[in-house]
């Protein structure tokens, strides 16, 4: 593990924030490594991740999203559009809590009970 990545993922299991910006900084691809670590952990596995790279190549995007990035920005850096994706990444990590809110309230509501009607009961519709 590279010696700055230790201290970030604590902070980022600490803190645990609502995104991920990750820098992936030339020569090296440390920011894949925390990215894959990150995901691997159960804490911050869901906490959306966005890598930066001034890279701007087919195998170097493929390798961020590999590693996990939930979507990845090439420099230079247009505000708007950075901004944009910050929203999406929110929006969707807010989605994807809902739905997992909306599981975990299912298995603890009690099974539903079905009850059947007896035939005469049940009413038959009839064209005319």
């Amino acid at each position: 593990m590279h010696r700055l990545a230790a201290p970030r993922l604590s902070l980022v299991q600490t803190y645990l924030p609502n995104l991920i910006i990750l820098a992936m900084e030339t020569p090296s691809i440390h920011a894949c490594t925390i990215c894959a670590q990150l995901r691997a952990n159960q804490t911050t596995a869901e906490v959306p991740i966005l890598l930066i790279t001034a890279l701007d190549d087919y195998n170097t995007r493929i390798q961020g999203l590999q590693a996990g990035a939930d979507d990845l920005l090439s420099k230079p850096i247009e505000r708007i559009e950075l901004g944009a994706r910050v929203q999406t990444l929110l929006r969707v990590s807010h989605y994807r809590s809902l739905v997992e809110e909306h599981r975990r309230l299912e298995e603890q509501a009690p099974p539903k009970q079905c009850r059947s009607l007896p035939i005469s009961m049940i009413p038959v519709w009839r064209r005319g």
